[in-house]
């Protein structure tokens, strides 16, 4: 594995914990869950950018990751109300 990835997953790993462990603390709700995951975007934004990421990708894996976010913020209404009981 290159050092570039390893250090993504650990970042993702880390992020990932950071966010639940605030979510267990607190009053869990899904808009947590997503301002969490944006913060992680914006974060990780810059390094797409430095590596010269290709974003001109074929339409329909835009569709997928439309889906996915979907999927996702569903994900995180059922993570931040089981958080909550």
């Amino acid at each position: 594995m290159s050092p570039i990835v390893a250090a993504l997953v650990f970042l993702s790993a880390l992020l990932h914990v950071s966010w639940n462990t605030l979510g267990k603390k607190g009053t869990p709700s899904a808009a947590f869950f997503f301002t969490a995951s944006i913060a992680s975007v914006l974060i990780l934004f810059p390094l797409l950018l430095i590596l010269g990421f290709d974003f001109s990708i074929y339409w329909k894996v835009w569709a997928y990751l439309a889906a996915s976010g979907f999927f996702q913020s569903m994900y995180y209404t059922g993570l931040g109300g089981a958080y909550r009981t």
